[in-house]
Order: C-alpha cells, then structure tokens, then sequence
C-alpha cells in the first residue's frame, strides 16, 4: 500500500508541475519521483535516530506540497524540497565519530597520525 500511496503522491505532483510548466512532462515526473524516493530514503539512513519516523508520515509530506501548490512556484518548491532531502541524507552518511573525528563514511574512523 505504502508504495502504491507514493506513487499517487508522485502522480499529482507531476500533474501539478506540469500545470506550472507546460510541456515539462519529463522534468516534472523526474522532480516527483526523485522527491519520493528521496521520501523513502531518509527513513533509512537515519535509522539510529528518533526523529526520522516524521519522514515516513505521508501527512505531513502531502501538507507540505499542497502549501506549496497555493503557490504559484510550485515547481521550484518541489525541487527544493529535493534538495533538502538530498542533503539531509547526505548528512546521514556524515557522522562523528566516538572520538570527536568525523566519520569518512565508509566505516573507518581516522585515528592519530602514525610515526
């Protein structure tokens, strides 16, 4: 169901993308699904964290975009909103590490320089 649901939610933000810029059917299908599959991401990437079941409420994702569908940029403002989890699940990959490093991402955690 839950896949089924972010498809719609895709659905009408294409359709509304695509009201703002005509003949824009591939970036506006492109922007949506990105937006939802970014969506269904954080989740993930922020496993650890109590916050990050906010991102898995559907509610508050569709209130977001029909604020942003009074507007009249509403294409700019779903690419945005892109952005922001893009670069919110990009942070999930950057953490610090137990000894204040900041983690590289791939596991390791740099320890003191070797003589």
């Amino acid at each position: 169901f839950g896949w089924a649901f972010d498809l719609c939610l895709a659905l009408v933000a294409a359709w509304r993308f695509s009201a703002e810029a005509p003949g824009a059917t591939g970036p506006a299908w492109f922007a949506a699904l990105v937006f939802v599959g970014l969506l269904r991401l954080i989740p993930r990437a922020f496993a650890r964290r109590r916050w990050a079941v906010w991102f898995e409420d559907r509610l508050l994702a569709c209130l977001a975009l029909a604020a942003a569908s009074f507007s009249s940029v509403f294409d700019l403002a779903l690419m945005a909103g892109g952005l922001v989890l893009l670069a919110l699940s990009l942070a999930a990959t950057y953490e610090v590490g137990e000894e204040g490093h900041p983690d590289s991402g791939d596991g390791t955690v740099p320890g003191p320089p070797s003589s």
